[in-house]
């Protein structure tokens, strides 16, 4: 069953799971206040595609597809940039640490705690473990040019010290 653009702001994972319910659409990045710090712009959404389902082991998952267009700032000019990002995720459902310890490999446990999931916040997730680094523009975009220089007419010399000299100095003490 494949339910398009109606996403519930929140999900029993379990029972979701044992009706292999699969939905889709767009969560607005304004409603995403974690991630909300990181960005020049909190406009735009991210389209999502997830897939409940209990695999042969009897774990209860969720496969999730994203992508989404952040407005963030460069980090060299300090001007804002689309980036684009997607990817994609399999989470377990468990209740306990202990449970999160048991699961297979290929799965990235994910704790229910109160027995309901907030699909925004699974997504937000997402997008923050995504997000570079340090965020700039593709070098040929970017505003500042690089390398740095400073053109001047004088010409600058710098003295390098040793950085041996100071057991030159405890020779001579002893």
């Amino acid at each position: 069953m494949l339910k398009e653009n109606t996403l519930p702001v929140q999900v029993d994972p379990f029972r979701f799971a044992e009706n292999a319910t699969r939905l889709q659409g767009a969560l607005f990045i304004k409603d995403m206040r974690r991630i909300a710090p990181n960005l020049y712009s909190n406009e735009g959404e991210a389209k999502v595609q997830m897939e409940f389902g209990v695999d042969r082991q009897g774990i209860r998952f969720l496969r999730g597809q994203y992508t989404a267009c952040l407005t963030l700032q460069c980090q060299r000019c300090l001007e804002s940039f689309a980036y684009k990002t997607e990817g994609s995720f399999l989470s377990g459902f468990v209740r306990t640490e202990e449970e999160a310890a048991k699961l297979s490999k290929g799965y990235d446990p994910f704790i229910v705690e109160e027995g309901m999931l907030t699909l925004r916040d699974v997504f937000e997730d997402e997008l923050i473990v995504n997000l570079p680094i340090v965020p700039m523009h593709p070098v040929d975009d970017c505003k500042v040019k690089l390398p740095l220089t400073i053109e001047t007419d004088e010409k600058v010399e710098v003295s390098k010290e040793n950085p041996f000299k100071v057991i030159e100095f405890l020779k001579v003490r002893s």
